[in-house]
């Protein structure tokens, strides 16, 4: 059992406590529970306090934290009845981007945010996710720079091209194909005569949707909006105008019967008005504490014979799982998690879960899932790091599937002085030996490659390597299988040549059955400039891949790891060197919950409670992508980089 005590400015007399039974609980089912607390503001500044009520390290986690309030009541009625008053309400402060939010296409946001006038935007209207959402909001013309105020966020699919342009005194840029969008509810759009009415920025088909929401759950509606403003909105239900309802967006804080039905909103500018059709919601069960879906499942795309998970996230109490495929239920599957392993056309279609309590139920979105050879996967992984004179470097892989897969591995020296390193700053004459396990695999080690490995190079769009270099390379097959196969390579100085090193691992194909990889890590040194420990991945093929990224240091002491990078940071950097997605302090990912889920699920070691430890998902197109892991203090020290595809 968990308790916690919530409070009003730490008051005497103003506490309530709350408590939650953690039976059966685990990272991969929390079973979150919702609870309210009523209190009544006394000053111009209120503090809510939540304190643990355990005896130990591990008290009740918090989420989705949110502050209702009757805005605006200050009639004598409601003063003399001790109603609160409240002149806004109260929402998480945005992130710097939103590509962490790729999987919510669809999903509407409040967030409090800063408007800024520096940082990098790509769009008009609609923006690229990766955008600073404070200056594309300045750009927007939902806030000025400088001021700070809660914004409505609209999460859209990526666009074909992005146009650029000047307003508010901010310049964004333009820019072609890219994954995710974001846009603003109440832009005032460009300024200047309107020549046309409000156009929808986007595909109507990302706005009429139809949404089912938990009965005493909030309800966020909007529609971004491109042309000349300033705008003004009226919305309707059922063809019927909601009294007050003429803001960009239309919110509710707890739906119940009575908001069923249809939504369009009128859109108005100088020039005449558009209607746009909002999409329908209805609302399942009949009391507060139905459950509630935190995390729709989503699109995937999986070759055959492959792997795919599905999950769900719901918060209520006594929660059951039931899965679909084409409206048909899945005997078994009635958990969080959906599994396929060695999938076929039997497992492709239209996937959606009805989560269950005793108070009503709720279905989740569909996810579409499809099978093509083609599926996006890792084929090549790349290393480089510094090294110190005797020291044995060990990236370590996965392959998971059937058969053998064929790779190329690679240790250059002296071959990264062709890119202007200086050959003193260079490994000498590196070596490599592959293991499985602590187990040297006999005949798997090289000190000096073969030329005849040069085709091979070309063929996978390899850098070519000096005739007759101290460069280590081979080609070797390996052994993959259904959970996941792992090997090592130790890759050292001969007679003690120290410098940098690039290890490279490339995916030669299947010789026979069919598998990948799946997971790449190198411990190493993180350090600064030219000894910077970088990570590079390539995907390829069509669709998206999310990965597991994160740079570990302060949770190395349970593994007797000294001298360990204090406050790692790490960055995806896309071919592009734009940055899609960074984090500093794993805690502080955005939604937690779902990357905890993701660690347990591919295996990975637990993080420590509120550690400096780095930890991010990220959804990702085919491409190549690098991930630094540095110290955010400019510290140094031992880090442990790793890439985990998630299923």
């Amino acid at each position: 059992m968990k308790r916690t005590r919530v409070s009003v400015n730490n008051t005497a007399g103003t506490s309530q406590d709350y408590s939650f039974d953690t039976t059966g609980r685990t990272l991969a089912n929390m079973g979150w529970t919702t609870q309210t607390f009523t209190f009544t503001a006394s000053a111009a500044t209120t503090t809510l306090s939540f304190a643990s009520q355990e005896n130990s390290a591990y008290g009740p986690a918090l989420d989705n934290v949110r502050l209702n309030g009757s805005s605006g009541e200050t009639s004598a009625v409601a003063a003399a009845a001790g109603t609160t008053t409240v002149t806004g309400t109260t929402a998480a402060t945005a992130p710097v981007s939103l590509t962490s939010y790729r999987n919510k296409v669809g999903s509407t946001f409040e967030f409090t945010v800063t408007g800024t006038a520096s940082g990098s935007v790509w769009g008009t209207d609609v923006y690229t996710d990766d955008s600073n959402v404070g200056v594309a909001a300045v750009h927007a013309g939902v806030l000025t720079a400088g001021q700070t105020k809660i914004v409505t966020v609209y999460i859209i699919p990526g666009q074909a091209s992005y146009a650029a342009s000047t307003r508010n005194g901010v310049t964004t840029g333009a820019w072609g194909a890219w994954s995710g969008s974001f846009s603003f509810a109440g832009g005032t759009g460009a300024t200047g005569t309107a020549t046309a009415a409000p156009l929808l920025a986007v595909a109507a088909s990302t706005v009429n949707v139809a949404r089912t929401i938990s009965f005493g759950s909030s309800l966020v509606l909007t529609v971004p909006i491109t042309g000349v403003g300033p705008f003004s909105y009226l919305w309707f239900l059922n063809g019927i105008a909601i009294s007050g309802a003429t803001s960009a967006s239309y919110s509710l804080a707890s739906v119940t019967a009575a908001n069923v039905g249809t939504y369009s909103v009128r859109v108005t500018n100088s020039a005449g008005s558009s209607t746009i059709a909002a999409g329908s919601v209805a609302v399942s069960g009949s009391a507060v504490g139905v459950p509630v879906i935190n995390l729709q499942p989503f699109n995937k795309i999986v070759s055959p014979g492959g792997t795919f998970a599905i999950a769900t996230s719901a918060t209520g109490a006594g929660l059951s799982y039931q899965w679909f495929r084409n409206l048909i239920a899945l005997a078994g599957e009635t958990g969080p998690v959906l599994l396929r392993q060695n999938v076929n056309a039997n497992d492709a279609g239209s996937y959606t879960v009805s989560v269950t309590n005793s108070l009503g139920s709720i279905t989740s979105a569909p996810a579409a899932v499809t099978l093509d050879p083609n599926a996006a996967v890792i084929v090549n992984i790349s290393v480089r790091v510094a090294a110190v004179a005797g020291q044995i470097i060990t990236p370590g892989f996965t392959i998971a599937g059937t058969g053998k897969k064929r790779i190329l591995i690679r240790a250059v020296g002296p071959g990264l002085t062709q890119f202007n390193l200086p050959a003193a700053d260079v490994m000498g004459d590196p070596a490599l030996t592959v293991f499985e396990g602590s187990t040297a695999i006999p005949g798997f080690s090289n000190n000096d490659w073969n030329s005849s490995l040069a085709s091979t190079f070309a063929a996978v769009g390899a850098f070519g390597l000096p005739v007759g270099s101290k460069d280590a390379g081979i080609v070797v097959d390996l052994d993959a299988s259904a959970t996941g196969r792992g090997y090592t390579v130790q890759v050292t100085g001969n007679n003690g040549t120290a410098g940098i090193v690039l290890l490279e691992i490339y995916d030669l194909g299947n010789p026979t059955g069919a598998s990948k990889l799946t997971n790449v890590s190198v411990l190493s040194r993180a350090a600064t400039g030219d000894s910077t420990l970088i990570l590079g991945l390539v995907l390829r093929g069509s669709g998206q891949r999310t990965l597991l990224v994160r740079g570990v240091g302060p949770s190395l002491v349970a593994f007797g790891v000294g001298d360990r990078l204090t406050d790692p940071k790490l960055t995806v950097i896309d071919g592009n060197q734009r940055n899609v997605i960074s984090n500093l302090d794993w805690g502080q990912a955005d939604y937690l919950s779902e990357l905890v889920l993701a660690s347990n699920y591919v295996g990975a070691f637990a993080l420590l409670d509120q550690s400096k430890d780095a930890g991010t998902l990220a959804l990702l197109d085919s491409g190549s992508y690098t991930i630094p892991v540095v110290g955010q203090d400019g510290g140094t020290g031992q880090a442990l980089v790793e890439v985990y595809e998630v299923p």
